[in-house]
């Protein structure tokens, strides 16, 4: 039989990927018998141009979840986490990128971020419709890529941006924009 010669197992992504999907990556190999020390690399290479997701090849659930469900997906308790540690007690937030709202919720249940004010908004008309539709009383917003956001500078204590700013075109230009509203 002849004996195999160990080569280290290579991972190249396309894409950068979000820290929750790295961690999970890590965690899983955690579990795998590696052949050595140091056997696995992962290599990232940012792709030279830049193509917006396409719509339409699957769904998104626009559904309202209950909070326990909500709180069951590790990036929400993450970024819940990460929200806790920012000592106000009454803020302004502006979710960007708010999809369907779900963040809206998940702050009214949580001691912390009972008294903060939530604003939403979103590139996507439909949804921001639907949002309006759902949490009656809540600001949700239409944002157009690139362009300035409607509120003036200042306007919030946090941003949250969870899970978009990777579909951006030009994130940097929407970085600056985020910070002159907080």
């Amino acid at each position: 039989m002849a004996r195999m010669t160990e080569r280290p197992f290579v991972q190249t992504a396309k894409y950068v990927l979000p820290p929750l999907v790295v961690d999970v990556a890590r965690w899983l190999l955690a579990r795998r018998r590696l052949p050595r020390p140091g056997a696995v690399r992962t290599h990232y290479e940012v792709v030279p141009t830049w193509r917006p997701p396409r719509e339409g090849i699957g769904t998104y659930d626009r559904t309202k979840r209950p909070v326990e469900v909500e709180l069951a997906v590790p990036m929400v308790r993450d970024n819940l986490e990460a929200l806790t540690r920012i000592n106000i007690s009454e803020g302004k937030l502006l979710d960007f990128g708010c999809g369907n709202g779900h963040y809206q919720s998940i702050l009214a249940a949580c001691p912390h971020t009972t008294q903060w004010c939530y604003t939403g908004v979103d590139l996507r008309p439909a949804f921001v419709q639907w949002c309006r539709q759902t949490y009656p009383g809540i600001q949700f917003e239409t944002a157009e890529e690139g362009a300035p956001l409607p509120f003036t500078d200042n306007a919030f204590d946090v941003v949250l941006a969870s899970g978009v700013l990777q579909y951006i075109e030009d994130p940097e230009r929407t970085l600056v924009e985020l910070h002159r509203v907080t």
